[in-house]
């Protein structure tokens, strides 16, 4: 093989491996693109439920503060019972909505 030829050969070796390496590059960055696309997907509803839970957690300081108002928790357990009961599937169902 004249040297002409070996070079043209081994250009055209070193360009299929610049076409392999830019692929791959140009796969990775989709994939960091929609990895990146997720996680902001899952941080806006972490901020979503944190909101949630915040609000959850004022309606039921607002509660006891009503039930120590009316005569003592111990009067109307059975209705705090039932108010953290509701609490508690309200919270499982907003994480059910949240995480679907």
């Amino acid at each position: 093989m004249s040297h002409e030829t070996e070079a043209f050969l081994q250009a055209e070796e070193s360009a299929q491996e610049i076409l392999t390496v830019l692929a791959d590059l140009r796969r990775e960055t989709v994939s960091y693109r929609t990895s990146a696309k997720e996680l902001d997907a899952v941080r806006q509803h972490l901020i979503g439920l944190i909101d949630a839970f915040q609000a959850i957690a004022t309606d039921v300081d607002e509660v006891i503060r009503l039930l120590k108002g009316v005569g003592g928790i111990s009067r109307l357990r059975g209705l705090a019972f039932a108010s953290v009961a509701f609490a508690a599937v309200t919270l499982a169902g907003i994480a059910m909505l949240l995480f679907r």
